[in-house]
């Protein structure tokens, strides 16, 4: 009797074994941090409350008019695009800002019409 109630059992156990490896589970879709929120003045590009997933983005700024160029400073480092550094964040940070100073060509202030883009990894 005994045998026959473990034999049952196994047979119960490898029947759910069976049918819970056939078929599929599928997942669409990603997960997103919502992105840093921007503020463009006259000299300065604000990247304020960036998720951590934002270090790394490149910052580029194009001029929309013939002739002129811009350029984006932040500490030592100068270019038509950066690299968002992250350097204020610490461990632990849920959130981070950053800020480029946008100069013209001949360290003047920007005239004229401009493209900033944030590109997030």
């Amino acid at each position: 009797m005994k045998s026959s109630i473990l034999l049952c059992v196994a047979l119960m156990s490898v029947s759910a074994l069976a049918q819970a490896s056939s078929g599929s589970v599928r997942f669409s879709g990603r997960i997103v941090d919502p992105g840093c929120t921007t503020r463009l003045s006259q000299q300065e590009l604000s990247l304020e409350a960036c998720p951590p997933s934002a270090k790394g983005a490149k910052v580029a700024v194009t001029a929309l008019g013939e002739g002129e160029t811009a350029t984006l400073r932040e500490g030592g480092r100068h270019g038509q695009q950066l690299a968002v550094a992250a350097r204020t964040m610490r461990a632990g940070d849920l959130s981070f800002s950053e800020r480029y100073r946008l100069e013209a060509s001949q360290r003047q202030p920007l005239r004229g019409a401009y493209l900033v883009v944030v590109d997030y990894p």
